[in-house]
């Protein structure tokens, strides 16, 4: 996943390096600062993607060994 982050950081400031060329005023572009926002999303996201399919379980009774027993 570390590959994945640095990836998006590095095009984002890409992106925003070619925004900046034409504005007056270029600052400093945050670099550990993105890539520890997207980590953090990232894991909001998964996290909450995994305790929705938690959620959706449900027990279901089963009788597939009734036949096997009798």
């Amino acid at each position: 996943m570390q590959p994945a982050i640095e990836k998006v950081v590095a095009e984002r400031r890409d992106e925003m390096d070619c925004v900046e060329r034409y504005e007056a005023d270029c600052r400093a572009v945050d670099v550990a600062g993105s890539s520890a926002r997207l980590a953090e999303r990232y894991f909001a996201d998964f996290s909450g993607a995994r305790l929705d399919f938690l959620n959706s379980l449900r027990w279901q009774r089963g009788d597939l060994l009734m036949p096997l027993t009798s």
